[in-house]
């Protein structure tokens, strides 16, 4: 079984103890885009900041986004299936 990809993801959240303004503007300068394109990250939905990466490297970029004083979440690319139709015997097929 290949080792499990993960994004890094935004939904518009902060720190409650920060600034909005200053933790758009260290956004801004991480990312290296315009303030106004930072903007559409605090719009309410989701948007995927980086993906198909590795553990490690998903854990490194997060605590780089977040000393932001934006939350970053990790979410698994492609979540591996809990089970799987080879997972029972022929003699008993699970019930849909």
């Amino acid at each position: 079984m290949a080792e499990p990809t993960f994004r890094l993801v935004f939904k518009g959240d902060y720190s409650f103890d920060s600034d909005l303004h200053e933790v758009k503007e260290k956004i801004s300068a991480l990312l290296k885009v315009d303030l106004s394109k930072v903007e559409t990250l605090f719009s309410g939905k989701t948007v995927t900041l980086k993906s198909g990466v590795c553990r490690e490297e998903v854990l490194r970029l997060k605590a780089v986004f977040d000393r932001t004083g934006g939350i970053s979440y990790v979410e698994v690319d492609k979540p591996e299936p809990i089970v799987t139709w080879s997972s029972f015997s022929d003699e008993n097929p699970p019930q849909s």
